[in-house]
């Protein structure tokens, strides 16, 4: 039940952020209302994933040997004396600010996409702050923005390409505009995961070994090659179905819909992976 709620909250935390990586690709206001519409059924996904994420944490918390424990009290323990619990609060406030920006914006209020931006930035942070990253011995602060960057950079690339995709824009008469504004935003999200995968491994392995002796370190290979899988999708949409697009070819756009979804699949994959990975203790407190 875990490792759901937190996966639902990857992919709807990706969806907010990629909100804000649609509304830059997409300059039509007609578009950024429907984008503003995604971003709203993200933020209020975020809630039921919160209250799963709070009903495992309490019930990791009960005693297995008390056949009636009281929930009440380990409920109030857990939201309002754990570190965990006070990042949980901030969390959703955060979600339910985001859902109340989202909505101005769906009205054309530009102070909505303000309201909603910071509530989203502020999402970006908590799982740094409630995870690993908080946890890290040294370079602490390092760690942490590293973190918050690899949430931001994978919801700007994967969450974006999933709003491009429920608005239907990628099998519109305008996938080549598109593609071209939609490749710079992902190419440069690459890097800064990359970057900041880097700096988290570097801190959480220890040692390279731990890549392959450690549960730590063989989740997070897995992981690490469906984000290679993701990769190689983004380069040969890039690279090789760009270029048919263009070129008008019409076996073109068939093979743009096949990549975009293999592409968004194993973004989804990745998510999965990091919830688990999240889950998993690291390297030497197994």
């Amino acid at each position: 039940m875990a490792a759901s709620g937190r996966w639902a909250t990857y992919l709807a935390l990706a969806v907010v952020v990629g909100a804000f990586g649609a509304r830059w690709v997409l300059r039509g206001a007609g578009d950024r209302r429907r984008i503003a519409l995604v971003g709203l059924i993200g933020a209020v996904v975020l809630l039921p994933a919160a209250l799963v994420r709070l009903g495992a944490q309490v019930a990791e918390m009960a005693d297995p040997s008390d056949p009636t424990p009281d929930w009440r009290a380990l409920l109030a323990a857990v939201a309002g004396h754990t570190h965990w619990g006070h990042i949980w609060i901030a969390h959703v406030a955060l979600a339910v600010l985001a859902a109340a920006g989202f909505a101005l914006a769906m009205r054309g209020s530009f102070a909505g996409w303000v309201v909603a931006g910071v509530a989203v930035l502020g999402l970006a942070m908590t799982p740094a702050l409630g995870g690993h990253a908080a946890e890290a011995k040294q370079l602490p602060l390092l760690v942490v923005v590293a973190d918050v960057l690899h949430v931001v950079a994978g919801g700007l690339w994967v969450g974006t390409l999933a709003v491009l995709i429920a608005l239907g824009l990628t099998r519109s008469e305008t996938d080549l505009e598109t593609v071209r504004a939609f490749s710079p935003l992902a190419l440069g999200s690459a890097a800064v995961l990359a970057l900041s995968g880097v700096i988290a491994a570097w801190s959480h392995l220890g040692m390279v070994s731990a890549l392959w002796t450690t549960m730590y370190g063989r989740t997070l290979l897995i992981k690490l090659a469906l984000v290679g899988c993701v990769l190689a999708c983004g380069a040969y949409n890039w690279k090789r179905v760009t270029p048919r697009l263009a070129a008008g070819d019409p076996g073109g756009r068939p093979a743009f819909a096949r990549a975009v979804a293999s592409e968004l699949a194993f973004g989804v994959l990745v998510f999965l992976a990091t919830a688990i990975l999240v889950a998993t203790p690291l390297p030497g407190m197994e």
